[in-house]
């Protein structure tokens, strides 16, 4: 084998290798609809009450008009459908609302893109959907400028949701705070494989919780933290507790400032005998910090 350094409320509505391998290189909004990022919480108990007294063949119109929007055609016509993208369609709070009351009594949907719709606090009621929903496995809310609302609920989600297997949040917004939430819904997930988390604010004491996550949970086999501003204590940390978890394969760290933390990541490798590929590319790595992760490499048991 060779190595290779390279919501309110839910709404009711009624329907008729295992080989090692690192990188390392070295490199020198869409329209919303109506409303901000905060409408819609202040009117989500009428909302729901509307719904609740209509029985309608398509609950995804019926929540447009209530809310006061144009519904998106390609997601009326496809609400049955296994797999939907709706990338760039400038949904915006109220649009990710709409979608959400779908998500609670949808059984169909399996695969979801909703990426760069600026739907920020709109993702909270994704989330809140989801803890319902056990139909989809993939889900893509990248760049929706989501922030800590939105975490949150998509962070409690996972404690409750048995079957999505990818969330992809990348460029997002999300800092420490959000990565704290997120650490504590992976805790008690089994079923996430896939957590893209790259292009955010996330700092050392994010990656710190992040880890101390993955210590109880050997379900995640994918996590990327690509371009956060993570440094050398935060991936100190962050390995420290990573000795511990026996799942993760793949790991993308590149982007960061990766400092003194070599060690670290030296230990790390000498434990694990689940971790596939490990990218550090770009992340400030010094000829002293090559050589640590190296003795780490010829000692990992899963390299051949």
């Amino acid at each position: 084998m060779t190595t290779t350094v390279e919501v309110p409320p839910p709404l009711e509505i009624e329907e008729p290798e295992v080989a090692v391998s690192i990188f390392v290189e070295d490199s020198d909004a869409a329209d919303q609809q109506q409303g901000d990022s905060n409408e819609g919480w202040e009117t989500d108990l009428a909302v729901d009450e509307i719904l609740k007294r209509r029985t309608v063949q398509n609950p995804y119109i019926t929540a447009c008009k209530v809310l006061g929007i144009v519904p998106v055609t390609h997601f009326a016509q496809n609400v049955t459908a296994p797999e939907i993208v709706l990338k760039h369609y400038g949904l915006g709070p109220k649009g990710a609302q709409a979608i959400a009351y779908v998500l609670e009594g949808n059984n169909t949907l399996a695969h979801l893109d909703l990426s760069d719709n600026w739907i920020e606090s709109g993702g909270a009621f994704i989330g809140r959907s989801l803890q319902i929903n056990r139909t989809l496995v993939h889900l893509n809310l990248a760049n929706n400028r989501l922030g800590l609302q939105s975490g949150v609920e998509l962070a409690e989600m996972l404690a409750f949701n048995a079957c999505l297997k990818t969330l992809i949040l990348t460029g997002n917004l999300l800092g420490d705070k959000e990565a704290a939430h997120l650490a504590d819904g992976i805790k008690q997930n089994t079923t996430l494989q896939v957590l893209n988390l790259s292009r955010n604010r996330i700092g050392d004491l994010g990656a710190i919780a992040l880890g101390a996550g993955l210590v109880s949970n050997d379900s995640l086999r994918e996590l990327d933290l690509t371009w956060n501003e993570i440094r050398a204590r935060g991936f100190a940390g962050f390995f420290s507790h990573l000795k511990e978890n026996g799942g993760l394969a793949r790991l993308s760290i590149q982007e960061n400032g990766i400092g003194d933390s070599t060690q670290a990541i030296g230990a790390y490798l000498v434990k694990t005998n689940a971790i596939q590929q490990l990218n550090l590319s770009n992340a400030q790595i010094g000829d002293a910090g090559l050589v640590a992760i190296a003795k780490g490499l010829e000692q990992n048991s899963s390299a051949s």
